[in-house]
């Protein structure tokens, strides 16, 4: 028995000082009756954490179907920092009316034309004034004329989803999650679908798991002594 209970704390120990050490992944998606569809998945590391933005939408040919942004509140930390972008592809739609459309040749501004702002707890990630440089995918229509939906100059170019967002600084999760879509913009509730314990507050565990956790985090220190030994 004694021997039994010695395995179960081991693993329970080298269990611990595995999560640690790994990267926590938390994904929200659009609810099914939304009329676009978008996930986030936030990657979060030991000074780091990325977000990557997918448009989602079967068939994008409006301007409510382009993905304009996501308001989030991050667990720990204080006001994160956007540090890079990166897109499959810009595209240059304004006045098509056919597909594909001709990538965008200039140079894009500093982070694909993406900033961040934060007040009290909420933090919005966007491109200045919603477009241009909103989110779309490969999946797209445009007017026969031309002169609409993804065709406005105004909302020209795009970036080609999915996009990755970098941003430093130090955090746990992430919860309050919505995607904004549009220029005006309207917005969606996100939905966690992976990591969720992540993302809301952890349940508080059994007396017996408590001695199990105890005993695996003293496990976890006499691995790192034992290491730096």
């Amino acid at each position: 028995m004694l021997r039994t209970i010695i395995r179960v704390v081991a693993i329970a120990a080298a269990l611990g000082c595995a999560q640690s050490a790994a990267a926590s992944t938390i994904t929200f998606t659009t609810s099914a009756e939304d009329s676009a569809s978008g996930k986030a998945t936030f990657n979060f590391l030991s000074s780091s954490f990325t977000v990557t933005l997918e448009n989602l939408t079967p068939r994008i040919s409006k301007t409510t179907q382009e993905l304009d942004g996501l308001f989030f509140s991050l667990v720990g930390g204080s006001t994160p920092v956007l540090t890079s972008v990166t897109a499959q592809g810009a595209l240059d739609c304004a006045g098509d009316n056919s597909a594909p459309c001709d990538p965008y040749t200039d140079v894009l501004p500093v982070n694909d034309g993406w900033s961040t702002s934060t007040q009290k707890g909420t933090t919005t990630l966007a491109p200045t004034g919603y477009h241009p440089f909103a989110i779309i995918n490969a999946n797209y229509a445009l007017p026969s004329r031309g002169n609409g939906g993804l065709a406005n100059p105004q909302h020209n170019p795009f970036l080609v989803g999915p996009v990755t967002f970098t941003f430093s600084g130090a955090y746990s999760g992430v919860s309050n999650v919505r995607f904004a879509w549009g220029t005006e913009p309207e917005t969606s509730r996100g939905v966690c679908v992976e990591g969720c314990v992540q993302a809301n507050a952890a349940p508080v565990p059994e007396p017996a798991s408590l001695l199990l956790l105890g005993s695996g985090l003293l496990g976890c220190s006499a691995i790192r002594r034992r290491r730096q030994a």
